[in-house]
């Protein structure tokens, strides 16, 4: 039995006091590991793959269900700075499993930091300390989030200073 996951994995016929391998499995889970087999849907691993096993039932052309068990993948993000400075720790997540992002410890002078990218000129993706979940369905796999900067604005204001004739337009700048 797959268990969630797909494709195939081919029944086995088995001779009581024979040993005798497991097939090998065939299945497969987006953003999991195969961990071996289970007698019920939510059991703990009972057989490796491929596992020699001998009189799993006795009774005669009973059938024994085996069920996938899957682990979850771990991944990592890693936070860039994108033209900031300080630190900003890498977090650990799990695949199916929502986690908020580290919070942004990075600063540039004249910006203000918005949110974060997949990729350093890419749009924001994800708000500072947002919940995701399955960023990567590779094993291991270190994601980069670059940081978001909006140019800070301000405005001039031209002070007369004792004069009262002529004007002058106040700006704003970015």
């Amino acid at each position: 039995n797959a268990n969630g996951g797909t494709g195939t994995t081919a029944n086995s016929s088995h001779v009581y006091g024979t040993e005798k391998a497991l097939t090998e499995n065939g299945f497969s889970r987006t953003g999991y590991t195969f961990s071996g087999w289970a007698t019920s849907a939510t059991g703990a691993k009972a057989y490796a793959d491929k596992q020699s096993v001998t009189n799993l039932t006795s009774t005669s052309g009973g059938t024994v269900n085996l069920y996938a068990v899957w682990t979850p993948i771990p991944y990592s993000i890693a936070y860039n700075a994108n033209g900031g400075t300080g630190t900003t720790a890498s977090s650990s997540h799990t695949y199916g499993t929502a986690k908020a992002l580290t919070a942004n410890a990075f600063t540039r002078t004249g910006y203000t930091f918005s949110g974060w990218a997949t990729s350093a000129t890419g749009a924001k993706a994800y708000s500072d300390k947002q919940s995701v979940s399955n960023l990567s369905t590779k094993n291991g796999e270190t994601i980069t989030l670059y940081a978001k900067w909006t140019a800070n604005t301000y405005k001039v204001v031209y002070n007369g200073n004792g004069n009262t004739g002529g004007s002058t337009a106040n700006s704003s700048h970015t």
